[in-house]
């Protein structure tokens, strides 16, 4: 896009903002809608809201990156402010029972306590963060709304630098396309786990990308920094994220001394990973994992859009036949007319539209293309992660497009590249 076209799309982004937010303080919205949060003056935290936008571009304007870069972010930024500070006060309106609202609650109340930051304590961290928070600036909800929904930004960014690294060329399409992708836009805004999760695997990301193109001390830090922050949140995601790379070591590193050396730092990373893993879901002998993934699954099955799965997950035969179909729902699904409310049907549109990517990136395919390190990590993470999630996912169809913000980024980037009409697309590298 042309300095001068994105400068008036910039401008007219804003104009939109200011309108949208104008509109909504007129009519009172933010009282009317918000019922819900629990907050004596609404308007006086609606404002405190708008203020923390306000920041969010002058911080933009500074970002140390390139010229482009800061006018595509601005402009995204715009559209995710629309989507805080007015599309969720519908959201809001519609759903009393939020995970936002004790995390904004409970964190500011006398008896709470700090005792700290752990591993897979994930609700407990957003507590602690937001009590943080507490100590600074002022106790507004939809400032905290606004300050998550900016993390779940730079997290988006991470993943278009990530690609932009691996192609050797910027193009701020992909950026629009990953930021604007309707569950990434709207998942990534929230006041909760998931912007700080994406921000994990944003770091990890790029961490993972850089190394591959040149090893170096900064990428391994950006890749540990990154699973630290996610392992905070969700603790299987050590794992998960550790054994691509495991693969990658096994499958391309050359010489025997650096092959030993690296698979033995990164293989006590994962066995550490997943020994915390078993004690967070208390696994204690082989024979409990069945047992803990049918118990777990099941207690996803509530709410509107739970479905049960009809199949005894503690008998291996009925896992293996159950699976392909909860892999498939942990990707695609809900697909249109599974769930009846218009976030469901809008999901359901979004998720046909991304079966069909993932259609033509399958018919365009080379199996070449997996030669190239950092694609076959993309495509093993989204594989360790969908069997991961299958069975929680076929479980709750709204929880399916909730958890699948996690990797969703990796896998709009990977349907791009592999979907490209090889013509254009040249030697994968």
């Amino acid at each position: 896009m042309r300095a001068s076209n994105s400068l008036l799309a910039l401008a007219l982004s804003l104009g939109a903002v200011t309108l949208a937010i104008v509109t909504m303080v007129l009519l009172g919205a933010p009282v009317s809608l918000g019922s819900n949060i629990p907050q004596s003056n609404l308007m006086l935290d609606y404002a405190y809201g708008v203020m923390f936008a306000a920041v969010g571009y002058v911080f933009l304007m500074i970002f140390p990156v390139s010229f482009s870069d800061r006018i595509a972010l601005s402009i995204v930024w715009s559209v995710k402010v629309v989507v805080v500070l007015v599309v969720m006060l519908l959201y809001e309106d519609f759903y009393w029972a939020l995970d936002s609202y004790s995390y904004f609650e409970l964190a500011r109340s006398p008896s709470f306590s700090w005792d700290g930051f752990g591993m897979g304590r994930g609700t407990e961290n957003i507590y602690h963060l937001v009590w943080l928070y507490y100590q600074v600036f002022p106790e507004s909800f939809h400032a905290l709304k606004v300050l998550f929904s900016f993390v779940g930004l730079i997290a988006v960014y991470l993943f278009y630098r990530s690609a932009t690294l691996f192609v050797g060329r910027r193009n701020t399409y992909v950026f629009y396309v990953l930021a604007l992708f309707p569950s990434i836009l709207f998942w990534s805004s929230v006041f909760g786990k998931d912007p700080i999760v994406l921000l994990g695997i944003g770091l990890y990301a790029y961490g993972v990308v850089a190394w591959y193109q040149r090893p170096n001390p900064l990428a391994l830090v950006f890749v540990s920094v990154g699973i630290l922050i996610a392992t905070f949140i969700r603790v299987w995601l050590g794992p998960i994220l550790l054994v691509p790379l495991l693969v990658n070591l096994v499958v391309g590193v050359r010489g025997v001394a650096t092959k030993c050396f690296t698979i033995t730092l990164v293989g006590g990373v994962f066995a550490y990973t997943l020994g915390a893993v078993w004690e967070r879901l208390a696994i204690e002998r082989t024979e409990d994992l069945l047992q803990n993934l049918e118990i777990i699954s099941r207690g996803f099955s509530e709410g509107g859009s739970a479905q049960e799965l009809v199949a005894d997950l503690t008998q291996p035969t009925q896992l293996v036949a159950a699976l392909p179909l909860a892999m498939f729902t942990a990707l695609f699904r809900p697909l249109p007319g599974e769930i009846s409310n218009a976030f469901g049907t809008l999901a359901g549109i979004e998720n046909l539209a991304l079966l069909v990517m993932f259609l033509v990136a399958v018919k365009r395919f080379r199996m070449v293309e997996l030669k190239n390190p950092v694609l076959l990590s993309a495509v093993l993470l989204i594989l360790v992660w969908t069997l991961a999630y299958a069975f929680i996912s076929y479980q709750n169809l709204g929880g399916a497009v909730r958890f699948r913000l996690q990797i969703l980024p990796i896998l709009v980037a990977l349907l791009l590249k592999f979907g490209a009409p090889k013509s254009s697309v040249g030697q994968t590298k």
